[in-house]
């Protein structure tokens, strides 16, 4: 999901281009459960359709899908390469990869599928946000994401190191926006700004006679500090 807010009464607010959708579930689950190509890929045997996909299955056969979207990227995805955490140590090549025993589900706290996109990474308040770090498998068993595979979903490369106590490394790959979306975000929010600053500059030159020097982003005094980009990611797109 990507909420963006910028003030009606800046000059240019209307400018800002949509973001472009790239990932679809419907094209997920027409991999999966029509095509089974999703299965295939990652050598398994398809399971039955989950009762509560059923309707949309039948409606994606009758309606088909865009040719254009990717699929949603799943756990299973995101990890294929990935090697089952050992309980004691970390794996070589493979730093904060280290076991969390103790896994359990509760009420509203059951982990995410391993064949869907992850549940949002959250920092916990007081830590780890119980039972929404895990991944659940096909055969419903469940165990804790550990902090690579976390930083993973939120797209760290591998190589890049957490040192500290899990509950506040946890909190910081939580607070952190997927990498991999950054670039695009950054540069969109550049082009915006920009186009403002200057409707800003050309509104002064007809009022004062003189135009405002361009101002770098998030240093802009006057009109262009009223432009605020929020925005939320939704994990797997």
């Amino acid at each position: 999901m990507f909420l963006i807010a910028i003030r009606s009464d800046v000059p240019g607010a209307d400018t800002w281009r949509a973001i472009t959708r790239t990932h679809s579930r419907d094209v997920l689950l027409h991999q999966q459960y029509l095509t089974g190509t999703y299965w295939r890929r990652h050598n398994l045997n398809p399971p039955d359709i989950p009762l509560r996909q059923r309707a949309t299955i039948t409606r994606i056969e009758k309606t088909g899908i865009s040719t254009n979207a990717r699929p949603w990227v799943t756990l299973r995805d995101a990890l294929a390469n990935v090697p089952d955490p050992l309980d004691n140590d970390d794996i070589e090549g493979w730093p904060n990869h280290r076991a969390i025993l103790g896994a359990r589900t509760y009420a509203k706290h059951t982990g995410s599928p391993m064949d869907m996109p992850s549940k949002t990474i959250k920092a916990g308040v007081h830590g780890v946000s119980g039972g929404e770090a895990m991944l659940r498998q096909l055969d419903g068993t469940v165990r804790y994401l550990t902090v690579r595979e976390a930083a993973l979903v939120q797209g760290f490369p591998n190589d890049y190191e957490f040192p500290g106590y899990r509950s506040r490394v946890m909190g910081v790959i939580g607070n952190a926006v997927s990498v991999a979306r950054c670039p695009n975000h950054r540069n969109r929010a550049k082009e915006t700004h920009r186009l403002v600053v200057s409707k800003a500059s050309e509104r002064m030159s007809r009022r004062f006679g003189r135009a405002r020097p361009q101002f770098p982003l998030c240093q802009c005094p006057g009109p262009a500090d009223r432009l605020w980009v929020v925005i939320r990611v939704a994990p797997g797109q």
